[in-house]
C-alpha cells in the first residue's frame, strides 16, 4: 500500500491520507466499496485511471477491523485547481461525521500543497452530497449533461482568500 502521510481517529475510524496512485489491493477494496456506496459499480479499471493523474490523493477510512468503509479520492487538475474526483461512505457507517472528515481533511491537504481551488460534480439526484458541499462553502458554477446516467451539478470551493491567489 502506499505511503501513510497522515493518521487521524475520529469516532473509533481510522483515516490515512495517501499521495500515490493505488496498489492492486487498494484497488480491489475501493471496487468492492463502490458497489455498496452506488448503483452503478465500479470496475477495478476505473481506479486504476489514477495512475494516469497528477498528485492523486486518497483518504481513506477504516473502521476498527481495517476495513475500507469511506473514502475521498482526487487528484490535480491545474497548478493550482485540485479535482475531487470519487467518494462516499459506506450506508452502515453514514451519520457519524465520516464525511465532513474527509473533506476536511482533503481541504487541509491541499491548502498544504498550495491549491487554491477545489472542483467537484455531484448528480443532481445526490441531496446529500449536494447539501456536505453548499454547507462546506462550494458554489455551483455549472452543470455537466455529458454522462449517460443523470446529470450533474459543477461545484467549486476557492480555499484561499484572493489576495494569496497572486503567485
Amino acid at each position: 500500500m502506499s505511503q501513510s502521510i497522515l493518521n487521524s481517529n475520529i469516532n473509533k475510524v481510522h483515516f490515512d491520507c495517501l499521495d500515490s496512485s493505488p496498489s492492486d489491493e487498494l484497488i480491489l477494496e475501493l471496487a468492492s466499496l463502490s458497489a455498496s456506496l452506488f448503483e452503478r459499480t465500479s470496475d477495478t479499471h476505473y481506479f486504476k485511471r489514477l495512475s494516469h493523474k497528477k498528485s492523486p490523493l486518497l483518504i481513506l477510512a477504516r473502521s476498527a477491523d481495517n476495513t475500507l468503509i469511506a473514502c475521498k479520492i482526487g487528484y490535480e487538475y491545474s497548478d493550482d485547481v485540485f479535482y475531487s474526483w470519487f467518494g462516499g461512505v459506506h450506508p452502515d457507517y453514514r451519520k457519524q461525521g465520516i464525511a465532513q472528515s474527509l473533506m476536511d481533511i482533503q481541504h487541509s491537504w491541499c491548502k498544504q500543497h498550495q491549491f487554491s481551488i477545489i472542483r467537484t460534480k455531484c448528480l443532481i439526484t445526490n441531496t446529500i452530497m449536494y447539501s456536505l458541499n453548499v454547507n462546506n462553502g462550494f458554489s455551483i458554477i455549472g452543470n455537466d449533461f455529458s454522462d449517460t446516467q443523470q446529470p450533474k451539478f459543477l461545484f467549486s470551493k476557492i480555499l484561499t482568500s484572493h489576495s494569496n491567489l497572486q503567485k
